[in-house]
């Protein structure tokens, strides 16, 4: 009877699965998950596409819409490599230049009150 019955994942076999694991890093004699630290995590809401009369195609194009918009596609390729703290530092600093740069432009774009 206990042939016939699939094995249930465990929690360390699907650990060495994650693209981030190290594996300098012990592993955990109890069956916890692993949390990751806060830094390192990124939580957002959830990207929903509803299918509707209009056909799947035009779905997955809304989709791929929304991933670009939220930047997923570039967070993935920007993490597909390891990133020293001094580079991210500067390229931190460079993207919060050019947020700036362009808030100003649309402040002096739009006219202000007279």
């Amino acid at each position: 009877m206990e042939g016939s019955m699939q094995e249930e994942p465990t929690i360390e076999k699907t650990a060495a699965l994650e693209p981030r694991a190290v594996a300098s890093e012990p592993r955990a004699a109890t069956l916890e998950p692993r949390v990751a630290s806060a830094s390192h995590t990124v939580e957002g809401r959830p990207l929903e596409v509803v299918v509707d009369d209009r056909g799947l195609e035009r779905a997955i194009r809304r989709l791929k819409r929304k991933i670009d918009t939220e930047g997923i596609t570039r967070e993935i390729k920007r993490r597909r490599h390891y990133e020293k703290p001094s580079v991210r530092k500067r390229r931190k600093a460079r993207e919060a230049e050019r947020r700036r740069r362009r808030r100003d432009r649309r402040l002096l774009r739009k006219p202000g009150p007279a």
